[in-house]
């Protein structure tokens, strides 16, 4: 009888990382078409208070939501740091404001992980697809189809 051997294929993952506030979020790079400086915003009245409003991408009108606002961080003001992260989920583009992007990770699968069930509430944990951990901070990732479901 032959030695069968379960073989686990470790997948690469790529995640962009990003501030809001003074916390270190990603984002699978799968679901970002493009990372932008922030152009001119133009308000739509009548609309959630996190959506700042909408852009113009090369003819394309794309909301921008305000991650901080979204995840319950307080506003800040838009600096020279700030980037709109162009997501693509579905056909759908929504772009994300954040403070500011720090860089591209590349991982595998296990190195993510499940965040504890007892360090997030229920409401929030549904927007969380795991955490990464680099030697001196963590990553939380966003489930970024979730964020979009509600909105």
């Amino acid at each position: 009888m032959e030695n069968s051997v379960d073989l686990k294929i470790n997948q690469n993952i790529q995640l962009v990382s990003f501030n809001l506030a003074e916390e270190e979020f990603g984002i699978y790079i799968e679901n970002i078409q493009e990372i932008i400086k922030v152009p001119n915003i133009t308000n739509v009245p009548l609309t959630e208070a996190f959506v700042e409003g909408v852009i113009n991408i090369r003819g394309n009108i794309i909301p921008v939501v305000n991650l901080k606002m979204r995840t319950s961080f307080e506003t800040g003001k838009i600096t020279p740091d700030s980037r709109v992260i162009i997501i693509n989920i579905k056909n759908r583009r929504v772009g994300f404001l954040v403070d500011n992007v720090n860089e591209v990770i590349r991982t595998t699968e296990d190195n993510i992980h499940l965040p504890p069930e007892e360090s997030i509430d229920e409401d929030s944990n549904k927007y969380i697809s795991g955490v990464y951990s680099l030697k001196d901070r963590l990553v939380t990732i966003l489930d970024v189809e979730n964020l979009l479901k509600e909105y």
